[in-house]
């Protein structure tokens, strides 16, 4: 456990030496989008690495997902996404995980994204992950990069009923104006084996806009995930979520859709490939 701390403590140290800064994703994942993006005390595949590192380690696994999503979309939305991401928590003491972002933008250009992340467990209720991210714009104006850290952190008092996530996103400035740290907050519950719900809230800490979601999923016959979430923020962006995923053995397969609601002109989706090994 020692060695575990220590390894882990100088992790933590590198990963928080900043850099130049610039824009990034907030999360990239398709079991989420299908709740309406409340995950934070969830977590518990791939997209981990990009709503709450901390989730890395819930399990042992060594998964690798490839995601892609595509929408028409206002203004400031990416129009494409190809993802790719790896995460072992099965080969030494502490959880580690890899991705790769590249985001085709609606007004022109792109902006990729590197990921990684490490996390820890504390006993069988502490989950803590800290993750590094380089973000590198390309095609709109000045080419950009930049360097963020997030850390995160689910706890399970009380087994599979209740989870509690916290999240600090771009916690490390970066000198960019187009990237602001975040503070997020989820709970999860599963009132039963095939039932779960979630609600997020994310507070823009450099401005006054609040961000909310609410979702849940149903498992049918142990196979079958049937998902539904809304989600919203002070500037009147409100969204309807849907999603479907197939868990098998070895294979997970997800697919999400989002909609905008009102004068926001958004159709998305999104579908993604799990292996497990």
């Amino acid at each position: 456990m020692l060695k575990k701390s220590v390894v882990f403590t100088v992790a933590l140290i590198f990963l928080h030496k900043p850099v130049l800064g610039g824009i990034g994703p907030q999360g990239v994942g398709v079991k989420p989008l299908g709740m309406g993006g409340a995950f934070r005390a969830i977590a518990d595949d791939n997209s981990a690495l990009s709503f709450n590192p901390g989730g890395i380690t819930q399990s042992l696994k060594y998964s690798i997902e490839a995601l892609y999503y595509w929408s028409e979309l206002s203004e400031g939305f990416p129009q494409k996404v190809y993802h790719i991401s790896i995460i072992d928590s099965k080969t030494a003491g502490i959880g580690g995980g890899f991705s790769f972002t590249r985001e085709k933008l609606t007004q022109g250009g792109r902006e990729d994204t590197y990921t990684i992340a490490l996390a820890e467990n504390y006993r069988s209720y502490l989950h803590i992950g800290i993750s590094g991210k380089i973000f590198s714009l390309r095609g709109i104006d000045d080419n950009d990069s930049s360097f963020a850290t997030d850390l995160g952190i689910i706890a399970r008092p009380w087994k599979q009923y209740l989870s509690a996530g916290i999240v600090g996103y771009n916690i490390v400035k970066t000198g960019s104006e187009n990237i602001s740290p975040r503070l997020g907050f989820g709970l999860a519950t599963n009132p039963s084996k095939i039932i779960t719900l979630a609600a997020d809230t994310v507070k823009d800490m450099d401005g006054d806009n609040i961000q909310y979601s609410f979702g849940g999923e149903v498992l049918l016959r142990g196979q079958f995930g049937l998902r539904g979430g809304y989600s919203g923020d002070r500037n009147s962006n409100s969204f309807y979520c849907v999603g479907l995923g197939w868990y098998a053995p070895r294979i997970t397969l997800n697919y999400g859709f989002q909609q905008g609601v009102g004068d926001l002109d958004l159709e998305a989706h999104s579908v993604s490939l799990i292996i497990y090994f």
